[in-house]
């Protein structure tokens, strides 16, 4: 799945991620949809990784919201 955000996030901080990061859809039912979001990161770098998730899932959900409430 491309995700303009996720783009965005990969060619601010390509220089720490292996590759760029995937969305999967995960469940769908009528409630809604549930995502998983893989990044990538190298082995022996937990840091980067408890780093980097929040700021993915601050993006995403800025863009979410702006797009919700237009």
């Amino acid at each position: 799945m491309r995700a303009p955000v996720i783009e965005e996030f990969h060619g601010d901080h390509a220089d720490l991620q292996l590759r760029r990061p995937e969305a999967y859809l995960d469940t769908s039912d009528r409630l809604g949809k549930h995502f998983l979001i893989r990044i990538f990161i190298p082995m022996g770098e937990a840091k980067t990784l408890y780093t980097l998730m929040p700021e993915l899932l601050d993006r995403i959900m800025a863009r979410w919201y702006s797009c919700r409430d237009q």
